[in-house]
């Protein structure tokens, strides 16, 4: 029985080398590059829900306009801009609610917690829900509403 030996001897010659230098930059900046790609989950909290056209909520009501902003009569109301989506062909809609810090000269502070309305908005009828408070990787299922419930 013979042994063999892998000859590294190429890695690591004159243009080996380069080879394995231009393999590992290579890789270090792939990875480099993906993690501004990946999203940071401890930045926001997530506001979901249904949207149905019948007070069965059998049928979902595509299209409705769904705006998460402030509510800034509670004690610790959301920061960041107002937000809009609408509502899928099923009545579901996803928001993804980016939770603020501050930056001092001396210190960041993140704000952790929000409060939040989802206001609902089809054909000049709306429904407001309020009183929903957000942490920062939390996933929030509002209770489904329907047409009728609009004003």
């Amino acid at each position: 029985m013979t042994t063999r030996w892998l000859r590294l001897r190429s890695w690591f010659s004159r243009n080996g080398g380069k080879t394995l230098f231009g393999l590992i930059l290579s890789t270090t900046l792939l990875v480099l590059a993906c993690q501004g790609l990946l999203e940071d989950t401890q930045s926001y909290a997530v506001v979901e829900g249904y949207v149905y056209a019948d007070a069965s909520m059998t049928r979902g009501a595509p299209g409705v306009e769904v705006i998460v902003e402030s509510d800034e009569n509670s004690q610790n109301p959301y920061q960041g801009p107002d937000l809009v989506t609408f509502t899928d062909s099923t009545g579901y809609f996803s928001v993804k609610v980016f939770l603020n810090y501050e930056e001092t000269d001396t210190s960041i502070t993140y704000h952790n917690i929000a409060d939040v309305s989802v206001y609902y908005n089809h054909q000049g009828r709306s429904f407001r829900y309020t009183g929903v408070t957000v942490h920062v990787g939390g996933v929030y299922r509002l209770p489904a509403v329907h047409l009728g419930m609009f004003e």
